[in-house]
């Protein structure tokens, strides 16, 4: 599934910004800014937490890190560049699978006013799935271990 291709789809979105690396002219993610002036962005570059974490820099021209992806990091600021917490005092958050990236667009582009931390439907399979990846990061153990 290409990520550009799921945020065309969805109206809510003004104005999409690619982040290239520099060392090879990949997209390693994308600035969805909001007419709220809210910004989300999504990144699947290597070292972000998605499924491309353990991945090695490269030159390589030829190197498509959305096509390798099914997860992504995301985060979100203000207008003013002030980001926006997740519960647990996360200024980003790892490893959403990509089916989940259109609530966050509509969590957004719903924001007015002064928001100042995400909260997160603690139940939802994704949720645990995160949950469990930074328990066994936090105990030293690799991330493909829960890709298994």
């Amino acid at each position: 599934m290409k990520i550009r291709n799921l945020l065309l789809d969805l109206p809510e979105k003004i104005e999409i910004k690619p982040v290239i690396e520099r060392m090879n002219d990949a997209i390693r993610g994308y600035h969805v800014i909001f007419e709220n002036g809210y910004t989300l962005s999504i990144q699947f570059g290597f070292g972000t937490y998605s499924t491309n974490y353990d991945l090695r820099p490269t030159t390589n021209k030829d190197v498509n890190y959305e096509n390798n992806t099914s997860t992504v990091e995301i985060a979100v600021w203000d207008k003013n560049g002030n980001w926006i917490g997740f519960e647990g005092g996360d200024n980003v958050f790892g490893y959403l699978p990509l089916e989940k990236i259109s609530e966050f667009v509509s969590l957004v582009n719903g924001f007015d006013g002064k928001v100042e931390t995400f909260s997160l439907n603690e139940g939802s399979s994704w949720w645990v799935a995160w949950r469990l990846h930074w328990h066994f990061l936090y105990c030293g153990l690799s991330s493909k271990f829960l890709s298994r």
